[in-house]
């Protein structure tokens, strides 16, 4: 078909460059999702199991809290984490990139993990009790595997949000190193090259992949 090409799919897949930063940002969103449903799992449990009787440290108060990340300003977390690593000696190294993307991606996991626990009928748990399992093997055992969607949502959402991110990433990120959201916008602000048009496609048609996936499986865990 005339003007039809695949020429800049080809070229990104030649540059080194966009390799490298696909490669990091891969790396990167992996870890912190991984970092982050785990966090996010011990959350849920607390937020749904926990008795926090009179307290002032109740449940929509940790709701709230987890929620922080999302409702304050992306600038506003980007230079606070900024400065928290610089002031613990961190700045700059992969260690801090991965406590950066937990953070912002923590309200997704453990809100959607806990929405999952809510739904599940405590009675299984019990049952397993009954029979002689402890309460961490009946956790273990009975009441991860049946959340598991939820906990699979979880990580490709949180997946998603750190391959994506740009605006607290590029306060956090060293010299050396390049996600792929922080090479595009160094390229745009230089010149223009026909192969972000090949990079933009791939990046939409993956995290509407990635969406469409963790929404379904999320949507199936609350029905």
């Amino acid at each position: 078909m005339p003007g039809v090409s695949l020429r800049w799919y080809e070229s990104l897949i030649e540059d080194q460059a966009f390799v490298n930063a696909i490669v990091f940002s891969s790396k990167l969103a992996v870890v912190s999702a991984l970092g982050s449903g785990l966090i996010g799992l011990l959350a849920a449990f607390g937020l749904v199991r926990g008795d926090f009787g009179d307290t002032w440290l109740s449940e929509d108060f940790l709701r709230i809290l987890f929620s922080l990340p999302i409702i304050i300003p992306f600038i506003i977390t980007g230079i606070g984490g900024l400065v928290f690593f610089n002031f613990v000696g961190i700045y700059s190294s992969f260690s801090s990139l991965v406590v950066g993307h937990i953070m912002i991606t923590l309200p997704f996991t453990s809100l959607v993990i806990a929405s999952g626990l809510e739904g599940l009928d405590e009675s299984l748990e019990e049952a397993a009790r009954n029979l002689g399992a402890t309460q961490l093997r009946s956790y273990v055992e009975v009441t991860i595997p049946m959340i598991m969607p939820s906990i699979i949502a979880a990580l490709l959402f949180a997946f998603i949000l750190s391959f994506n991110n740009f605006i607290q990433t590029f306060f956090w990120l060293s010299f050396t190193d390049q996600t792929l959201p922080v090479l595009i916008y160094g390229l745009v602000t230089r010149t223009y090259d026909p192969t972000l048009n090949a990079v933009g496609t791939v990046l939409i048609v993956l995290s509407l992949l990635i969406t469409v996936t963790a929404e379904r499986i999320s949507s199936r865990v609350l029905t």
